[in-house]
């Protein structure tokens, strides 16, 4: 089944015909190959025309053998002619594109080609390495990137009053931070708070450091527990909380977070951009305490 055309744009109608061919028909194998046969000048510095050939095969098995079979032919009679007649000019064949999936057979049976519908169960793979760093890893605690940003209404002016049209100034960021972190029942430890603003020598913006007490945790340590919010001066601002947890509190330390993200949107006017939430620990940490308590897992291994 094929196909000879020029370049010419009023042809392309039957590569269309053969693509919305082959796009219709179920059969298994089916192929599409587009094979060009191009004319080279004199010098063979370059070429002077070409053909395009649209090919459809159904049915056929072998098509990759044949189809770089009538390649190498068509390139051997080309060269056979070329060197017989002088007014027959050097040519060449290349396979453009060819659609279609390889498909593998079972070759057991000699009289018929089947398909090999084998199957693997998850049970025919070697888990133990996988299985084996779920198992190790260790959470500490749980980590959530913030991004908020203030964005001017459209219908500013219309009847709004002034102070809901600005950015939240730094000390009003401040106090939003404060105030989100109490709200939670968590406690700013105000005495080792660390504070770095504009002076106006590195640019635009501010950052600020409170290390949080859990207290009502005691099976973790509150000494690494943080919220870092940086502000970039204009209409945007990060906040980097971390909050230890344990097995027993790790669904709680999950909801105050919700709790936090929520109190800081109320008590700031930002709108919350995007939130990452992720699990802090070692040995390969990819779950929370919620994902993996009381998984009891054992490591398959492929035996023979």
């Amino acid at each position: 089944d094929g196909d000879d055309e020029d370049e010419d744009d009023e042809t392309s109608w039957r590569y269309n015909f053969l693509e919305r061919y082959r796009m219709l028909r179920h059969d298994v194998p089916l192929f599409r190959a587009d094979i060009q046969l191009e004319k080279w000048n004199n010098d063979l510095s370059g070429v002077v025309s070409w053909i395009d050939m649209g090919i459809v095969s159904q049915g056929d098995t072998y098509f990759f053998h044949n189809i770089v079979t009538l390649e190498g032919n068509l390139q051997k009679e080309f060269d056979v002619r070329h060197r017989k007649r002088k007014d027959f000019p050097a040519s060449s064949v290349a396979i453009e594109e060819v659609r279609g999936g390889l498909r593998y057979f079972d070759t057991e049976s000699p009289d018929e080609l089947t398909l090999d519908n084998r199957v693997f169960p998850p049970e025919a793979y070697d888990k133990a390495v996988p299985l084996a760093q779920f198992q190790s890893q260790r959470p500490l605690g749980r980590h959530s990137v913030l991004q908020f940003e203030f964005n001017q209404p459209h219908d500013a002016g219309k009847g709004e009053t002034e102070s809901k049209l600005e950015m939240p100034s730094w000390k009003k960021l401040e106090s939003a931070l404060l105030k989100s972190i109490s709200q939670i029942q968590f406690t700013a430890l105000e005495s080792r708070i660390q504070k770095f603003e504009d002076s106006g020598l590195l640019g635009d913006g501010a950052m600020m450091a409170v290390p949080i007490d859990n207290s009502g945790d005691s099976s973790t340590s509150s000494r690494h527990n943080l919220a870092l919010m940086v502000w970039d001066g204009r209409n945007h601002v990060d906040i980097n909380l971390f909050v230890a947890s344990s097995p027993t509190s790790d669904a709680d330390v999950g909801k105050a977070m919700d709790s936090f993200t929520a109190a800081f949107r109320l008590h700031s006017g930002l709108n919350l951009y995007l939130r990452d939430d992720q699990p802090r620990g070692y040995g390969g940490v990819m779950n929370f305490y919620t994902d993996i308590a009381g998984l009891e897992i054992v490591p398959y291994t492929k035996t023979a």
